[in-house]
């Protein structure tokens, strides 16, 4: 055991580690009465769920210290849920599946809010009379689930003219034709279902206001981090965010004014809790869903792009540019850019279309100067267009990636000793080898890195693993296991056609995608990964973050509590390593 990493055997951090903006008030070890109390002194909400109280604080803790940012420009927002006709033979467990048969709206809610003055101001609603004869006549099953009947739907307009009723309603309130308002739904459905089936029946455009839009359960899991244990949760649906607000559902479930009326409060609540709900996917009408044919698709806003949508609300006469993400384009101009800029062509069709994406934002925002500066194995230190800096990775070296291998076998778990090394050789073995690779150390101050970073495929590796066994063996766990990159968040965010579904790719669908070969472990597999990644000029960033004071749950004693990092936490925390780097230099 080496004396400066011993510990009593509890094994209490002996500095805790309270993150990059929580001030003095420790959010893993407070209680939700303590919490409670803290929002009272503050005036703020005191109901809701223990991870909506925590998170209430911490925002208001950062807009206090930090300020609440730049506005977004969406002034309102409309909410809505169609219903749609719908039968019982083709069911997703106990619901319709969605985009597996024809469906046509036959309810038509939506709730105007007032982002600056959080509350509703308008409602417009009515039914609608699907345009195809054998959709007309409801089945059973529809009526009993929406409560509409087939003589309301026998007596209420076609959509064309719905869509008309309800752009006059938007016009009444001055939001057509302008960019200051934004959809918001509670799935991607609405949009890209039922709306989209809609105008393509009828033979009519969809609409450009509805191409952008809310999704707010994203919104809330991005908003609420500490509601969820695991990063990879799936965002919560309508009655949960309901439940988490301390709030019961008011009305009839799958009435869709109801259902659009009660997404409203929980978007009034984020609101009143200093939340900027902003646009968060894009549908694209001209792309059908292979696995859902009667859907069209939709994809995660890049920052990139809500940076030039934001533009173009701000200044109508903006005409937001292209970012080259390279997956709305026909495939032919896609293998014509592989050839023309002779990128690599290995891979699947998702990963060549991220990789012309990546080189073509490389050429646009890259000085001339600056091409040969040092890299991240081909990453730049910045990038930089028209003198404004956009914000990227500024590590040299991952500790996945092969420019040497650390690799021991243990086989003793219990701290007794044997012909294998113990976890106290190897990890004072690791910390010399990345020393002697050129990692230096990292910041006191935030615990980030120098010049490095580790990368894992699951938050496991750390948050469990590495964390018990620091315990078992009463080592301090170390500081530059306290961010991470989180391979799989990485792969989605620059190859997001790869990852059309809502879940993270699996370690062996990225290496099929890059059409490698399987390594001989898993440690391989992330190195060579990341490697491809870093050739196509990815800017790797830290993901993810460990609470070490907070336990998982009861059950999970030994593992602790991991979140996604936020950008404008990325964006402190980058802040740090120049501001360090800047003092080492001198």
């Amino acid at each position: 055991m080496y004396q400066h990493q011993q510990q009593r055997r509890d094994w209490t951090p002996r500095q805790p580690f309270r993150g990059p903006s929580s001030g003095f008030i420790d959010f893993a070890k407070a209680t939700t009465d303590e919490i409670r109390q803290h929002l009272q002194n503050r005036g703020l909400d005191t109901a809701g769920s223990d991870g909506v109280l925590r998170s209430r604080l911490k925002r208001n803790v950062d807009q206090t210290k930090y300020g609440s940012g730049t506005p977004s420009g969406i002034e309102y927002l409309v909410v809505i849920d169609f219903e749609a006709c719908c039968s019982d033979d083709d069911l997703d467990g106990c619901r319709p599946k969605a985009g597996s048969y024809e469906q046509e709206i036959i309810e038509f809610p939506a709730i105007l809010v007032d982002v600056k003055k959080k509350e509703i101001v308008d409602v417009f609603h009515t039914h609608v009379q699907p345009t195809n004869e054998a959709n007309r006549k409801l089945t059973a099953f529809c009526s009993k689930l929406t409560g509409i009947t087939q003589e309301v739907i026998d007596r209420s307009p076609q959509f064309p003219a719905v869509l008309r009723d309800f752009e006059a309603w938007l016009a009444k309130h001055g939001l057509l034709g302008r960019k200051n308002w934004s959809t918001a739904a509670d799935g991607r459905f609405d949009h890209t279902n039922f709306l989209y089936q809609a105008c393509k029946i009828n033979g009519l455009p969809y609409p450009e206001y509805a191409i952008n839009y809310v999704k707010l359960p994203r919104a809330f899991k991005n908003i609420y981090r500490f509601c969820f244990t695991d990063p990879t949760a799936f965002p919560p649906n309508l009655e949960e965010m309901l439940q988490h607000f301390g709030m019961q559902f008011e009305g009839r479930e799958h009435c869709g004014l109801d259902d659009a009326t009660n997404m409203a409060r929980c978007a009034l609540k984020m609101l009143a809790d200093g939340a900027e709900l902003r646009p968060s996917d894009r549908v694209h009408p001209e792309e059908v869903d292979e696995e859902r044919p009667y859907c069209c698709k939709v994809r995660g806003l890049l920052p990139e792009e809500w940076l030039e949508l934001q533009k173009s609300i701000r200044d109508p006469s903006y005409r937001p540019k292209e970012v080259g993400r390279g997956d709305g384009r026909p495939w032919d101009e896609v293998q014509s850019l592989i050839e023309t800029n002779r990128l690599e062509s290995n891979g699947s069709e998702g990963v060549l279309r991220g990789r012309v994406a990546l080189h073509e934002t490389w050429c646009v925002t890259t000085r001339k100067s600056d091409r040969t500066s040092n890299r991240s194995f081909g990453c730049p230190r910045q990038f930089s267009t028209s003198g404004k800096s956009i914000q990227i990775s500024q590590f040299d070296q991952c500790c996945s990636t092969p420019q040497g291998f650390a690799s021991t076998e243990l086989s003793g778990t219990t701290g007794e000793t044997s012909s294998e090394s113990s976890f106290a050789d190897m990890f004072q073995a690791f910390e010399t080898w990345t020393a002697n690779n050129g990692c230096k150390k990292w910041v006191p101050q935030g615990g980030s890195h120098l010049n490095w970073c580790l990368v894992v495929n699951s938050k496991h590796a750390l948050s469990f693993y590495l964390y018990s066994a620091c315990a078992t063996y009463d080592i301090a766990y170390p500081q530059w296991a306290l961010f991470y990159i989180k391979l799989d968040t990485a792969f989605k965010k620059f190859y997001p056609a790869c990852c059309i579904q809502v879940a993270l790719p699996k370690l062996p669908e990225m290496v099929s995608a890059f059409g490698l070969e399987p390594a001989v472990n898993v440690c391989g597999d992330l190195a060579q990964v990341c490697l491809q990644m870093v050739k196509d000029k990815a800017p790797l960033q830290l993901t993810d973050q460990i609470y070490l004071e907070k336990a998982e749950g009861s059950t999970k004693p030994y593992s602790r509590i991991t979140m996604q990092l936020q950008e404008r936490e990325w964006l402190r925390i980058r802040q740090e390593i120049l501001d360090e780097k800047k003092r080492s230099a001198h």
